[in-house]
């Protein structure tokens, strides 16, 4: 039910800010938008001052970390099984947050249309 609540906020605020979608990338950027908030903020490691690139721990297990590079750029990369199918991940959403302060609704703006 929370999850839903949420894809509802989100939605309301990108039609609200008056923007035209493209449904499936807005489907793929606020699923992970959404999985991007169960990340917690220690399992991000920023490797520069910029947030550019950044390690992200798997949830499921510890050892595993995956790279994130061009954190904030269209061109953003995840080496996690969703950014290698060249797919917003949850990983680089939440890079995108930490480094540089972006709400769920900024990111869904800027990379879901």
């Amino acid at each position: 039910m929370l999850q839903v609540d949420r894809r509802m906020r989100y939605k309301q605020a990108y039609k609200a800010a008056g923007f035209q979608t493209n449904r499936k990338a807005e489907g793929l950027v606020t699923s992970a938008v959404i999985a991007a908030q169960a990340i917690p903020d220690s399992f991000v490691t920023l490797l520069d001052s910029s947030g550019a690139v950044a390690q992200v721990s798997s949830m499921q297990d510890m050892n595993v970390k995956y790279q994130v590079t061009d954190a904030g750029k269209p061109t953003a990369k995840c080496t996690c099984p969703q950014g290698l199918l060249h797919y917003m991940c949850k990983h680089v959403v939440k890079v995108i947050t930490l480094s540089q302060g972006y709400t769920g609704a900024q990111v869904i703006q800027a990379l879901g249309t």
